[in-house]
């Protein structure tokens, strides 16, 4: 995996989140941890949460991928990824 986050060139992405995520209860424990240092020690207060995920997979916390393209969903953050949506909708 050469990385995770907003930054990777879509055209040389493996995929993108769609903002649905299911964790154990040791995952969702280091999730809590990671987010809680990452905001009160270090004071990063407004980055993407994909930026702890990164930092917990530098860690040795494994994540798996599911395959959504079948399904009618994706990521929208601004007005062109609701065009794009909508477009997809349409047909």
């Amino acid at each position: 995996m050469e990385g995770i986050g907003k930054e990777i060139d879509p055209a040389r992405a493996a995929g993108e989140s769609i903002g649905i995520e299911i964790f154990s209860d040791l995952v969702r424990q280091e999730l809590s941890r990671t987010l809680f240092k990452r905001i009160t020690t270090e004071g990063r207060e407004n980055e993407f949460y994909q930026a702890s995920f990164k930092e917990m997979i530098q860690n040795g916390t494994r994540f798996h991928i599911v395959e959504t393209t079948e399904f009618a969903a994706m990521e929208i953050d601004s007005i062109e990824d609701l065009r794009k949506a909508w477009a997809r909708y349409q047909g």
